[in-house]
């Protein structure tokens, strides 16, 4: 049952900064956090590390660097470095089909995709296999029954990038079929157990009572989300973690200690699970380099992990509110750690933006994204930001406003293929299956 309860503004922000970065940091860190909370941007907790040396613990709540929190698609790191460990046991062969190791798929168009395929999201599969609207009935969903389900699943031939939740969850299959044991076990026998990430896990019925309550902000009130199960997503989410595991974590992949040094340079090469990037900020001396990241959301969590490997810096932001600014915040409590100066959040562009697309007055919000774009505003909404948000509608049985913001989300980011997916989920559910299949026929192509 979902609780409502009206907006406050109170918090409570706790900040650890290590005595060689000095109160100089701290006051930074506070400001920047301040700024996000009373804006309405950022509820959760955020850890920033420096190599073996916490510099900053920052936390909208009473919460410790040990709260659960949910983490969607992070999980796909999990996923993608168990199956690199298979391969090191040359368990498996990234070259070969998944028939190969899953004989049901024999025959099926979705057997011959590769593992490298699904690693790359190259296989030709749709995001999803489970509908926003078929969860809750799929939330105790076996192995056996998520197999019978991929096993018919639309494969196009296609082979063009295109981000998919079901292309990790077969691999979460063929993780099962080779170590003959389900995914929770393999992932406590090979990573959370040996390298102690206590409060890392597959969701579960006995770990929903110790998760951090998600929360959804809509229209000036804070919706608060049930806990449950998401046995749906194993593979791709269903998973929960803290700031402080997730440092660790990256840590130790960082420095070859779960898979080796060459995996994990193959895993940054191809984009296995992570996602890399070079940075270079001529206002900041010495920040130039690569770094890896990657982000996951669910109906109530936001997540991201980022790490800019040339200055062993680690930044860890688990937010339990949707929407939330947070790709906006690690980026500047990573740009305050090394020497940037950015403007802090005076005021929610989001929520502007959207409050538009809601109302219908789509001339001025076009025109506002417009403006902001052209001043290159960094609270410019991303394409994921603006995907998210739709979803919060859709989820909430909000159809007509989901539909308005991922016709929106098409028009200002065109390229954006989950954006025209989700656009044609809000049709579908909305009863326009003419409109959708118009769409998905166009993007197969």
């Amino acid at each position: 049952m979902r609780l409502i309860k009206l907006v406050s503004l109170t918090f409570f922000l706790m900040v650890i900064v290590a005595p060689s970065h000095s109160n100089e940091l701290n006051n930074k860190l506070t400001k920047i956090t301040k700024a996000y909370i009373e804006h309405n941007m950022f509820q959760g907790n955020a850890l920033v590390a420096i190599d073996q040396q916490v510099v900053a613990f920052v936390s909208s709540a009473k919460l410790p660097q040990s709260a659960r929190f949910e983490i969607g698609s992070i999980a796909k790191q999990f996923t993608a470095v168990l199956i690199y460990l298979l391969k090191e046991e040359r368990l498996v062969d990234f070259n070969q089909p998944i028939s190969r190791y899953i004989k049901e798929f024999s025959g099926h168009p979705v057997g011959s995709i590769t593992i490298q395929e699904l690693l790359e999201h190259r296989s030709g599969l749709p995001r999803d296999f489970v509908t926003i609207a078929e969860r809750d009935k799929t939330r105790d969903m076996t192995s056996l029954q998520r197999l019978q389900r991929l096993k018919n699943i639309f494969v196009s031939q296609n082979k063009t990038k295109r981000y998919s939740n079901a292309g990790f969850a077969l691999l979460s299959l063929v993780i099962e079929a080779v170590t003959k044991k389900s995914f929770t076990q393999v992932l406590e026998n090979k990573i959370t157990k040996p390298f102690l990430l206590s409060d890392t896990g597959v969701i579960s019925m006995q770990t929903l009572s110790s998760l951090v309550q998600g929360t959804n902000r809509l229209d000036g009130q804070v919706i608060s989300l049930q806990t449950l199960q998401q046995n749906y997503a194993i593979g791709h989410g269903a998973m929960y973690s803290s700031v402080a595991d997730l440092y660790h974590w990256q840590r130790a992949l960082i420095k070859g200690e779960i898979v080796s040094k060459e995996s994990f340079a193959q895993m940054m090469e191809h984009n296995h699970g992570l996602f890399k990037y070079s940075y270079n900020w001529p206002s900041n001396e010495g920040a130039k380099g690569k770094a890896i990241t990657h982000g996951g959301s669910n109906e109530g969590f936001v997540a991201n992990v980022s790490t800019y490997l040339d200055h062993q810096l680690i930044v860890v932001t688990l937010a339990n509110e949707k929407p939330a600014y947070v790709s906006a915040l690690y980026n500047q409590l990573a740009n305050a750690v090394l020497g940037m100066e950015e403007p802090l959040p005076h005021e929610n562009l989001f929520k502007q933006i959207t409050n538009k697309v809601i109302s219908k007055d789509l001339k001025n919000a076009l025109s506002l994204f417009s403006e902001a774009k052209i001043a290159q505003r960094w609270d410019l909404p991303s394409a994921v930001q603006l995907n998210q948000s739709g979803y919060l509608y859709l989820s909430h049985g909000r159809l007509a406003e989901a539909e308005q913001l991922f016709s929106f989300l098409t028009q200002v980011y065109p390229d954006y293929k989950n954006g025209w997916d989700s656009y044609a989920e809000a049709l579908i559910a909305n009863g326009k299956l003419k409109e959708a299949k118009k769409i998905r026929a166009e993007q197969l192509n």
